[in-house]
């Protein structure tokens, strides 16, 4: 474990002020950082917009995007919450999300508003419920467990009066929701926990919704109560704009009265679909605040493996053994993971990883950044790492980089 990261995690440990904590979090390394989520962030960016954006781009938004976990974490959890008091502070957020909230719980059909694991997105939470707005959080256990600990340690602090969390994961924990939104109350999530009884891998009441291109499985049993109460749904997302933190509203997605059947189904598969292209969008501007991007393959649906002709795989390695060309990484697919001869490459779309042979990585520097020419790699080792090459080539993770 290097320094900067000992130095971190004894931070976690003992307690820090805002800019020593800061400053440590900064001061970690990408091989730091891959203990915290950063390859599969590179992956699910990759997923998203490797062929919109620079390798460049994708490898800086990773980044941005686990130091921006690891801080907005640490300052919710080990600063803000325990500096809760018997007084409610004034909303952390700007733009508005409190008087938007109250005009529309006006209306007495109760109210959804639905976020993702982007941005201040806990902040939502909080300013609601120091608002004196009952409201209705449903949980991960690993994330109830965090905010018990936190009112056990602050029993006395007003917001706790409002903010009701509820452990999703546990027998009751939906049927506790759904009374919330039948009793015309208010509900706040994160949709893309994608979590229920069946955890955050089940298969249990998912539709399909498309993301810049990719399929992918989300929950919808919120959506679905919504649909059965009639209760609109407020999308929101907070971010940092300068030195403030503002949240930009969606469209109101508003089933109009309770329905059922075919009606609800609609609604529920709309729903979904307008509320994940939000994110989209949103992602495309401040994916460097993507707190759930870690978490993004879990409920993306594998791709196919590219596929090119073998006649054209075949001219491209023969022109790499005779040392007339090099191949590379393909930045719009795929990423390489590890060092040192202990190499894998991933395929961000399919999300199937390919050991690299011992004679294979001859044909790159350690890490796979750099290819080499290949008349310079004795001629038996090349002819057994052209197999790997070959088949590598034929699926579109690796190509061509440069032409002697």
């Amino acid at each position: 474990m290097s320094d900067a990261r000992t130095h971190y995690e004894d931070l976690l440990a003992r307690g820090a002020t805002h800019s020593m904590m800061h400053a440590a979090i900064h001061a970690m390394t990408d091989t730091d950082l891959a203990s915290y989520g950063l390859n599969a962030y590179r992956m699910n960016l990759i997923s998203l917009f490797g062929t919109l954006w620079s390798p460049q781009r994708v490898e800086a938004t990773a980044r941005s995007a686990v130091l921006s976990k690891l801080w907005l974490g640490w300052e919710y959890y080990q600063h803000y919450l325990p500096g809760q008091g018997v007084l409610p502070p004034p909303p952390h957020l700007r733009g508005g999300l409190v008087e938007r909230v109250q005009s529309l719980l006006a209306l007495g059909r109760g109210l959804l508003v639905a976020s993702f694991h982007q941005g201040h997105m806990r902040h939502i939470a909080s300013d609601l419920a120091n608002a004196g707005l009952h409201m209705h959080l449903p949980l991960a256990t690993d994330a109830w467990r965090d905010y018990h600990a936190t009112q056990a340690a602050t029993p006395g602090a007003a917001m706790w009066q409002y903010f009701h969390y509820i452990n999703v994961e546990v027998p009751g924990g939906a049927l506790a929701i759904a009374r919330a939104l039948g009793r015309k109350g208010l509900v706040y999530s994160t949709l893309d926990g994608n979590t229920g009884m069946d955890g955050p891998r089940g298969t249990e009441r998912r539709t399909q919704v498309t993301m810049h291109g990719r399929n992918v499985m989300v929950k919808d049993g919120l959506l679905t109560m919504a649909a059965k109460f009639g209760t609109p749904i407020l999308p929101v997302i907070a971010h940092s704009e300068g030195d403030s933190r503002v949240c930009r509203f969606g469209t109101v997605l508003d089933p109009g009265g309770r329905l059922s059947g075919r009606e609800a189904a609609v609604f529920v598969a709309d729903a979904a679909q307008s509320l994940y292209g939000l994110l989209a969008d949103d992602l495309s501007e401040y994916a460097g605040e993507w707190c759930g991007g870690d978490l993004f393959h879990q409920w993306r649906v594998p791709e196919p493996h590219g596929e090119m002709d073998a006649g054209a795989a075949e001219i491209i390695v023969r022109q790499v053994l005779e040392g007339h060309a090099r191949v590379a990484v393909n930045p719009r697919r795929a990423t390489a993971l590890g060092t040192s001869g202990d190499v894998m490459l991933l395929d961000a779309l399919s999300m199937r990883g390919y050991k690299v042979p011992a004679d294979a990585a001859e044909f790159f520097d350690e890490d796979m950044s750099q290819a080499v020419r290949g008349d310079g790699i004795p001629q038996e080792v090349a002819a057994r790492g052209a197999a790997w090459l070959r088949a590598m080539v034929g699926r579109d993770l690796l190509v061509l980089s440069a032409r002697r």
